[in-house]
Formats: structure tokens, C-alpha cells, sequence
């Protein structure tokens, strides 16, 4: 029996007036889903709890099995762990993205897409200035990066930090963002030491001189410590492993002791496969066709690969395919709600609709709340 858990970033939605009231699930051309509607259970699930924001890394500890709202501890820290960083326990880690800032407005959150040799050139300036901080930013690509404070007496109190998304105050004045709670004014001398360095930086002048947007400041948000979880064994007692674009999913999964699959190929398959299908230009969408587009690859190129090499190797299998979030078009952000499930397999499958998509999975099937403790089900269904 192989096991398979298929999720696609932000494939769950509202009703949109473009799509004359139907959502982009339920539009999409997407063969394998819908054959293996036919014979599934269909149901929704809300893996993200209210009381935490709806994102996907959230969002991605309740799909593996763990209860967030124990077990979260930034977006940050699990991309740390996907670049095999060396943090302990105490290090405080903050993504520390370039932006461009227009007198106070934040105009640019990608810093103009700042390529990775620019970065480096930036980063490396900016190191020299904050290690009285006993911080040191490590590039992950191009405007992203991350930041670790090793001081344990300075990140004590981690949780005691409120931070927003930039992407989420483009256009607004940064003046009533910028870091609150005890550690703020650390993370607010940080950033404006970033802002002394860079102003007058050679990359920045250059950058001006081409009429491209400059980084004019790092930006630190979703910090966290090192996430302490118990091995994704002891729950499935499966060889499991992960194939994902995604940093976040990657660092849950080396943090979890999950295996990592370089590509998504039957020759890598093992007991429990997981694969995450994730486009970092989905993450703020409004582009309803673009979307579309997102989840007819996700059917061509995670599921059917799946389907196929059941049908071909006439092999027991069992398939859960989810959205890791409900991602509103309209609004171009994610969201709290409910995601449309289906699971397929040997000793599983029933007569369901013919289209998976979240009006038909809310009228035939049960709603998962608190969605953690879904895969348990899955796995003994």
C-alpha cells in the first residue's frame, strides 16, 4: 500500500462574478481530480485555527499532522531549516526582506526583484553594521533573506513581537507597522541602521541611474525560534518523503525527519509520498486565469503522475488531495475558512460527484475542525 498526499497553494476560493459565480477549482480543466471524485469521499477541512493568521505555513502543520497553535513558530524559522542553517534554540530568526520606500510609504516590497549578485553585494555591507546586534542576514533570493539574532538575552521573549507581511502595506505609510512589543525597538534598530547603509549604496545609485526601485531598507517579519516537533513517524510509522518548491514545506518536513524527494517521479516513491505544488507569484494574486492556469499544472503534473502509476502498476494506493488554504482572488490575499478535500483508495472510495470543487466536496462530506488530526484519519481509513 503506498500512501499519497497531494496539495495545491492556494487552490481553495470564493465564487467569483468573472467566472460567472463559480470558483477557479471549479472551472479548471482537471481530468485526474475529477475521475477520482467519482469514487472518493469529499468533504472540507479548516486547517488554519482563527486565532492564527491565515498563511500557508500555518496552515502546512495542520496538513502533516501537528496542532499549530502548539507547534508554530514563524515562517522564518522553516526556511532557516530548509538551508540547513545552524540556529539553536534561543537564535530569534526574521525574514528580512529588501523594499523600496518612498519618503515613508512603502512603495515596492520586492526592492524591484533585486537580482541575488546585488543582494550579496548589500548583504555584505549590512553585516559589517548589525553585528553589534549579534545579527548576521544570510541571502535566500534575490529581495529575501533571512536574519538571526544568536543573543539570548535580546530573544528571550520572542513571542513578545508583532510584525506584518510587506507585501500587506504596499502603498501605506510604514510609520504604524513597523515592530511592536518588547523586541520591537530592537528590530526597528536594525532596520534603520539597513536604511543608513543602503542609502547611499553603489547598487542603489546604479539601480536609481536605470530607473529601477532601490532597496532602500530591510523590512523583518515573520520571526520565530527553532520548531521542536516529535518525528512524523511516530505518527504515520511510514517512510515518508517530500517533493516541494516551497522552502516553508521543506523546513517542516527536515524539521519533522521527512525525507526529501528531488523530483516528483515514480522511481522516487515510497511508503507515504507528499508533494506540495507551490508558485511564489500566487502568493498576492488577483488574476483569476493565472490561477486557473496554477491548478490545471497541479492536476497535470502532481496527481496525474500519481494516477498513472497506480493504474500502470495495478498497485494499492490511497490519495488525499487538498488546498492548503482558501485563497481569495478577489481580495488577493488568503484566508480563514474551509477547504474542499477528497480521498481515494482501497477500502475508501464511495459514489461521490463527478467535479471536485468546494460546493459539491460542503454538500457530500463532513467538515474537519480542528483539520490536524485529518491525515490520522486518512492513513487509517
Amino acid at each position: 500500500m503506498k500512501y499519497f498526499l497531494l496539495c495545491c497553494q492556494g487552490m481553495a476560493d470564493n465564487p467569483l462574478q468573472p467566472l460567472k459565480d463559480r470558483t477557479p477549482l471549479e472551472v479548471a480543466k482537471k481530468p485526474f481530480m475529477d475521475e477520482l471524485a467519482k469514487e472518493s469521499k469529499m468533504g472540507m477541512v479548516s486547517w488554519v485555527p482563527t486565532s492564527l493568521e491565515a498563511s500557508r505555513d500555518v496552515a502546512a502543520y495542520s496538513i502533516f499532522g501537528y496542532d499549530p497553535k502548539e507547534h508554530y513558530t514563524g515562517l522564518a524559522p522553516l526556511e532557516a531549516a530548509a538551508r540547513r542553517l545552524n540556529f539553536n534554540d534561543v537564535s530569534l530568526v526574521f525574514r528580512c526582506d529588501f523594499i523600496t520606500l518612498a519618503d515613508q510609504t512603502l512603495m515596492d516590497p520586492q526592492a524591484g526583484k533585486i537580482s541575488d549578485k546585488e543582494a550579496q553585494l548589500l548583504i555584505g555591507e549590512l553585516n559589517k553594521k548589525i553585528q553589534k546586534f549579534n545579527a548576521k542576514i544570510t541571502p535566500l533570493s534575490g529581495y529575501k533573506n533571512l536574519l538571526l539574532i544568536e543573543s539570548p538575552q535580546k530573544n528571550q521573549d520572542a513571542g513578545d513581537i508583532e510584525t506584518v507581511h510587506p507585501a500587506k502595506i504596499r502603498g501605506e505609510s510604514i510609520s504604524k507597522w513597523l515592530p511592536k512589543g518588547a523586541l520591537g525597538p530592537l528590530a526597528k534598530e536594525i532596520m534603520d541602521a539597513s536604511r543608513e547603509v543602503l542609502e547611499n549604496h553603489e547598487v542603489n545609485r546604479v539601480r536609481i541611474d536605470l530607473n529601477e526601485n532601490p532597496a532602500s531598507m530591510v523590512w523583518l517579519w515573520g520571526q520565530g525560534k527553532k520548531p521542536k516537533l516529535p518525528p512524523f513517524m511516530d505518527k504515520s510509522k511510514l517512510k515518508t518523503k517530500l517533493w516541494s518548491e516551497s522552502e516553508a514545506w521543506k523546513g517542516l518536513a527536515l524539521s519533522a525527519g521527512i525525507d526529501w524527494m528531488k523530483t516528483w517521479n515514480e522511481t522516487e516513491f515510497t511508503d507515504f509520498n507528499m508533494a506540495y505544488w507551490y508558485s511564489p507569484e500566487m502568493e498576492f494574486s488577483k488574476d483569476y486565469r493565472a490561477k486557473v492556469r496554477h491548478i490545471e499544472e497541479f492536476d497535470a503534473k502532481v496527481v496525474g503522475p500519481v494516477v498513472k502509476f497506480l493504474k500502470k502498476n495495478k498497485s494499492q494506493g490511497k490519495i488525499f488531495v487538498t488546498s492548503d488554504i482558501v485563497h481569495s482572488t478577489e481580495k488577493g490575499s488568503d484566508i480563514h475558512g474551509y477547504t474542499p478535500i477528497l480521498w481515494w483508495g482501497n477500502g475508501v472510495g464511495e459514489k461521490a460527484l463527478d467535479v471536485f470543487c468546494e460546493k459539491n466536496c460542503a454538500q457530500s462530506g463532513p467538515l474537519h475542525d480542528p483539520g490536524h488530526t485529518f491525515i490520522t484519519e486518512f492513513l487509517k481509513s
